[in-house]
């Protein structure tokens, strides 16, 4: 008897049943953006496979942190979209205390301009508690570098879906090219060349890669490993250019949307996350 296919047989009792590192259920064989059903992608080899459909939100709350540059293009393109955006100007600014995490449905933080500094250690442990809730968290690089170099420790090295260790190398000018049909990835091109610097970077087993360069490096990842959904938008935002180029742009309009959907609508059972507010809604309150 022929020995089975390891990327079409499932053990129900092993989480884990090809031994590729990546649970049953979320690989994608050949990197195309494609989900593997729990017997595996119909056709691992046919780049038109479709992922599972992703749901998108268009009215979320935002917690933009910024670097003290890109902020502002980044909140115009999200506020176009039809996204709440709450900014702190500098990342390292933010206490994780003040404005409450749990008043949002994503996190986004810049690192390009003011890169190498370290967040609050309660910034950093809201973020984690945030994402581990099902809310979402969207980074750009220099984040995966600052980690990697270790100015930022604590709580957002956890949350990391992408390494650069351990040479913590970048470069500047890539080609970015979409490998997988994706929420992700919808209103850009299939390929453009951007001036802004990437990190070379490796995704974490679960990590889900979307855009690559020629050479293979990940330039758009995701995970949902923690609970929440966090992606890694491997570009530096205005660190390199004055001008974040507008598919960079999209993408991340799309990573909030995307990343918004999972978070809880009800953080205590009321729907504004407040009783009082809640309760004087229906008229329960003078």
């Amino acid at each position: 008897m022929a020995d089975a296919d390891p990327l079409t047989t499932t053990d129900p009792t092993n989480a884990d049943s090809d031994g590729d590192g990546v649970p049953d259920g979320i690989e994608d064989v050949n990197r195309n953006g494609a989900y593997e059903p729990s017997r595996g992608e119909s056709d691992p080899e046919d780049d038109g496979s479709q992922p599972a459909p992703q749901p998108v939100s268009t009215s979320a709350r935002i917690l933009l942190l910024g670097d003290g540059e890109a902020e502002g293009q980044i909140q115009t393109a999200l506020e176009a979209a039809g996204f709440d955006v709450t900014v702190i100007e500098y990342y390292y600014d933010w206490d994780g205390v003040t404005p409450d995490v749990d008043g949002f449905d994503v996190v986004v933080l810049l690192d390009g301009e003011a890169n190498g500094y370290e967040l609050y250690e309660a910034a950093g442990d809201a973020i984690q508690a945030f994402v581990a809730k099902g809310c979402g968290f969207v980074m750009t690089e220099w984040t995966a570098y600052d980690v990697c170099s270790e100015y930022k420790t604590g709580a957002i090295v956890d949350v990391m879906p992408v390494t650069s260790a351990p040479d913590c190398s970048y470069d500047y000018g890539f080609d970015w090219l979409v490998t997988g049909t994706h929420a992700l990835t919808s209103n850009v091109p299939a390929s453009w060349y951007d001036d802004a610097a990437s990190g070379y970077v490796d995704p974490y087993p679960g990590t889900i890669v979307l855009m690559r360069d020629p050479d293979d490096t990940p330039l758009l990842s995701f995970s949902t490993e923690l609970g929440g959904t966090v992606i890694h938008l491997n570009h530096d935002m205005t660190y390199t250019t004055d001008t974040i180029e507008p598919n960079a742009l999209q993408l991340m309009v799309n990573a909030v949307g995307f990343a918004a959907w999972s978070c809880p609508m009800f953080t205590d059972a009321f729907e504004s996350g407040n009783c009082d507010t809640w309760s004087a809604t229906v008229g329960l309150v003078p």
